[in-house]
């Protein structure tokens, strides 16, 4: 007979980005590991992307719950952040921001707290759940849960796809006021002290929370990374003859990926040999941020540049495959040593070529260990990537696919059947 485990997540499809997929696996695979999934999501998610395409990944006898947030929409949140409009506009959303940065933290999906404690509260008393599951950002998400869950006497579990502090300092909206950090740190030492174990994208997020509050026992901490997953790669459709090398980036563009290094790089190739730059198409899909857009607009002057935007995530899985380099970027914040951005897995998935611009770190280490067909480059110097990408774009046509068979361990079926270890464990008490 199965186990229930009621899984509390803002982030869940029809909303798009790489993060929905964890959770939406977790609820995929689980079931073939002894556990039925109840879901707790947000009824109207106030997030920047949908993708309806990863609905196909929920199986449809999952139920599914949903709560109303308080959150104005999407398009309104973007307005107050912007800086458009006369002086008298620009003071009233300036205004209207620094409230919301001054009391809705740790972030503004605390707006969702009045009806997520409601429906929480109701589904613990009506369903018979063995185990509560939470994951974040947004880390709000995780206080009402764990309180709620240790009144019910039910082991809960929270789970991190991104650094709590990392978030605070890095993200374009997040405001960076002292308050508002000891605010995470009271916060994310309440969560972690009262879970029963605590789970993490990487194995640095949890070397960190523990060296933060020395109170915590390490072995409450498991990583159970992001990966791929083998249906994803089965669906694609058939590969579009191409007249260029191709290089492709997927994801987000902003401060912790930038490509400003790489675009200046890239210049320097187009003018110095332009003959390789006319043999070149850059595909850039998926959401830019700030700044960003200026540096990838100098290159088309001179590259074949494409901007397509986000696009679902089975349009992507089938361009990477149809990629001759896969451009993975990770710049060098602090902190960042300790990302693996979630599209690692899925370039590994790829076979193609990886030209990874990172610091030491996760994500380096991650892919020289399981994945020779890469090429990395210093983010910090735009002569080391301007003398990798020159050789790698003089002989990628040369280059073997590697096989991926070696990396199964990141399929997100084998991280599933971690998770309902996990899982086995908090309700077995055999901490």
């Amino acid at each position: 007979m199965s186990k229930r485990v009621l899984i509390v997540t803002y982030i869940f499809p029809p909303a798009g980005g790489a993060g929905v997929q964890r959770v939406a696996k977790f609820v995929k695979y689980l079931p073939k590991f002894g556990w039925e999934p109840i879901v707790l999501t947000v009824a109207n998610s106030s997030v920047p992307l949908l993708d309806r395409s990863l609905l196909k990944d929920i199986p449809p006898d999952t139920i599914i719950h949903k709560a109303a947030t308080l959150e104005p929409p999407y398009a309104v949140k973007q307005y107050v952040s912007s800086g458009n409009g006369n002086k008298f506009a620009s003071l009233v959303r300036s205004k209207l921001k620094n409230l919301a940065n001054t009391f809705l933290l740790p972030d503004v999906q605390v707006l969702w707290w009045p009806n997520l404690s409601i429906h929480l509260v109701k589904l613990l008393k009506q369903n018979q759940i063995d185990c509560v599951f939470s994951s974040a950002p947004p880390f709000s998400t995780l206080v009402p849960t764990v309180f709620i869950a240790n009144k019910f006497k039910l082991p809960v579990i929270i789970d991190f796809r991104d650094e709590w502090s990392f978030t605070r300092t890095n993200f374009e909206n997040s405001i960076k006021s002292p308050i508002a950090c000891k605010v995470d740190k009271f916060l994310e030492e309440y969560v972690v002290a009262n879970c029963n174990l605590f789970t993490a994208a990487t194995q640095s997020y949890i070397d960190s929370i523990c060296a933060k509050y020395p109170s915590v026992d390490p072995s409450r901490g498991i990583s159970i990374t992001n990966g791929f997953d083998l249906d994803d790669f089965c669906s694609t459709g058939n590969f579009a003859a191409k007249d260029k090398l191709e290089i492709v980036y997927t994801g987000t563009i902003w401060k912790a990926t930038s490509l400003e290094k790489f675009s200046t790089a890239l210049l320097n190739i187009a003018k110095l040999k332009p003959e390789l730059a006319d043999q070149l198409r850059l595909r850039i899909v998926g959401r830019i941020v700030g700044n960003e857009l200026q540096h990838i607009s100098a290159l088309k002057s001179c590259i074949d540049v494409e901007i397509t935007g986000y696009l679902s995530h089975e349009t992507i899985i089938n361009m990477a495959l149809n990629a001759d380099v896969l451009l993975l970027t990770l710049s060098n914040l602090r902190d960042s040593h300790k990302i693996i951005p979630g599209k690692t897995f899925e370039y590994m998935a790829t076979g193609n070529h990886i030209f990874a611009i990172a610091p030491d770190g996760e994500t380096k280490t991650i892919i020289a260990e399981n994945y020779p067909n890469a090429t990395f480059a210093d983010p910090d110097s735009v002569e080391d990537i301007q003398t990798k990408l020159e050789y790698l774009l003089s002989t990628i046509r040369t280059k073997p696919q590697s096989a991926c068979s070696g990396i199964s361990f990141f399929s997100r079926e084998a991280l599933t059947h971690r998770l309902a270890d996990v899982l086995d464990t908090a309700v077995s008490g055999s901490l």
